[in-house]
This record gives C-alpha cells, structure tokens and sequence, in this order.
C-alpha cells in the first residue's frame, strides 16, 4: 500500500504541473502528463507480474489447463491496456481514436474468447 500512496501522490504531482504549464505551453502539459503515466503504467506492469505469477498457480492447484484461464486473465489485460491507452487519447482531445480503440480492444476481447466460449457450449451439449 505503500507504493500506492507514492504513485497517488506522482499522479497528484504530475496533474498541478500540468496545470500550472498548460497556459503557457499546452504542447510541455502534455508531455508532463505522458511522463507522469509512464511512471504510473510502469508501476502497473509490476503489478502484472505478480497477477501472472497467480495466475500460474491458480491453473496448478486447480488442475485447470492454461486454456480455460488463460483466455480470461488476457481478456482483463486487454481491458486494462486498452482503457489506460483510451484514457491518454482523450486527455490528448482525441475522443474519436480513444473510441476506435476501445471497439478494437473489445473486438479483441471477444476473439481471445471465442475458443473458450467454444468449450464451454461444447461442455454444456455434452450434459444436455
């Protein structure tokens, strides 16, 4: 919780700064911000490693293979990267890619489960 506090507090800095330049010199606001979301998304994909390293174990000890779980973890990383990246586009006033992002992270989203929906509807005829 302690690193939280300290990326609140990068995120906190990162905003008055941009704030404060943003009159003078919108293009140097910008590039605050994409610096402070750096340092924010870097943090983040430690995060990651330590959801993968669980993910991991979770397919061991439930003896599931790794594509039953996997699909799911990917799909909620797809999520994540795709709304972070959105996020940046609108702060950039580019509402329009920000949506055509997240259609294709959705897009995606649906392909990298197709073959788990499979499975399951599969599964399921076979009870019926």
């Amino acid at each position: 919780m302690e690193d939280l506090g300290k990326l609140a507090a990068a995120a906190v800095l990162g905003t008055l700064l941009a704030l404060t330049v943003r009159k003078q010199n919108p293009d140097l606001a910008l590039l605050v911000v994409l610096a402070a979301g750096t340092v924010l998304l870097s943090a983040a994909l430690q995060y990651m490693q330590v959801i993968e390293a669980f993910r991991q174990d979770l397919s061991a000890a439930a003896g599931l293979q790794d594509d039953v779980i996997g699909p799911l973890f990917r799909a909620v990383g797809i999520c994540v990267l795709v709304h972070a990246a959105a996020c940046v586009c609108r702060d950039s006033a580019e509402s329009a890619l920000a949506a055509k992002l997240e259609l294709c992270g959705n897009a995606a989203c649906i392909v990298i489960l197709l073959p788990l929906l499979s499975r399951l509807i599969r599964l399921i005829a076979g009870i019926v």
